[in-house]
């Protein structure tokens, strides 16, 4: 073989993998051990020098694993230094979600829109079969709300304010979040509160286009009032579809709407 045949020949490599952190591998270890239920919210995890011994490592691998585990609101430290496993409000939850949305996704608004018109039709059905009598106050409180901030938004007509088309939008975002609680599956409720911050940016452009706002509000009451009866019937398929037919509604409009805008309208943000 000549030197030429030689050094043309290239070698590739597989690439070298660190190993994980002892720290790392300790609070997965302990995280997988709570999603497993082994340990249950409330529990006290062995003590720093139990962990080392059960673990054969260092006391600051133990401490750096806890702290990460802190850090995700995994477990919480007590006063006497003892680790227990946290119970995680689902607030806490929302707003990771949210903080997720906002910081990682672009067009986060559309995707989510995509969402409702999937997941808020099947809360609506689940609603209508789950409803209490104490429910349906609940909802109806909801819904009057909505009935209220319209009233306000008409009568303001020539002194139109952001809070008042803020309070519309806040009511009806309020209707929806009742429906989901509806439900009695915390899940659901979770989904939509980790979004409400997202959606209500979502209305704010969408009721700033020219002809939208009177639109949206005037829609409002009827949309909720079916959706309403149809959980008071305790018709799961009625409250699906009248769901649906608000928020494709809903998204017609501001397809319409937005086609009607010009690239520099578009561009402008709403007052």
């Amino acid at each position: 073989m000549s030197m030429t045949d030689t050094s043309s020949r290239r070698m590739t490599f597989t690439p070298v993998r660190r190993r994980p952190r002892l720290a790392d591998t300790v609070s997965e270890t302990i995280l997988r051990t709570v999603l497993d239920r082994h340990l249950q919210p409330g529990d006290s995890l062995p003590t720093e020098r139990e962990l080392c011994e059960q673990f054969q490592v260092s006391r600051q691998v133990i401490r750096e694993a806890l702290q990460a585990l802190v850090g995700r609101g995994v477990i919480e430290m007590r006063q006497s230094a003892s680790a227990v496993v946290a119970k995680v409000d689902p607030s806490v939850v929302s707003t990771s979600m949210m903080l997720y949305l906002h910081t990682s996704i672009d067009d986060a608004e559309l995707l989510i829109r995509e969402v409702r018109l999937v997941l808020e039709p099947a809360i609506a059905a689940q609603a209508a079969l789950r409803a209490t009598a104490d429910d349906i106050a609940s909802l109806q409180v909801s819904y009057d709300r909505v009935v209220s901030a319209v009233d306000v938004f008409h009568k303001a007509q020539d002194a139109l304010t952001p809070s008042v088309v803020d309070a519309v939008l806040t009511a009806d975002l309020q209707f929806h979040l009742q429906v989901a609680r509806v439900t009695h599956n915390g899940i659901y409720l979770i989904m939509l509160e980790a979004t409400r911050d997202a959606q209500m940016v979502d209305r704010r452009v969408a009721v700033s286009r020219p002809g939208s706002l009177r639109w949206e509000v005037e829609r409002h009451a009827q949309d909720l009032s079916k959706i309403l009866d149809a959980i008071k019937a305790g018709d799961p398929e009625g409250a699906r579809a009248a769901m649906l037919l608000h928020l494709q509604d809903r998204e017609r409009q501001d397809r319409r709407r937005t086609a009607e805008v010009s690239p520099s309208e578009q561009a402008r943000p709403p007052a």
